[in-house]
């Protein structure tokens, strides 16, 4: 992984997702960014747009509705 690299987390305020921000934060990789509820990532024009600038994209989403 290249540490100049944007990095997009989807699902980053979750707990997969945040402790891989943590992760990254931590070891020098600069330009990750969080995306927890919003925006809806089941649109794709949302999708594109938080991803457009991004050269590696972990998807830590997922849908929880029902879960506990």
């Amino acid at each position: 992984m290249n540490k100049s690299n944007r990095y997009c987390v989807t699902g980053g305020t979750g707990f997969i997702g945040s402790h891989l921000v943590e992760w990254l934060d931590k070891n020098g990789y600069n330009g990750v960014s969080c995306v927890g509820h919003e925006p809806d990532l089941l649109d794709m024009k949302n999708c594109m747009d938080v991803v457009k600038d991004c050269q590696v994209v972990f998807h830590c989403a997922g849908v929880t509705a029902g879960a506990g």
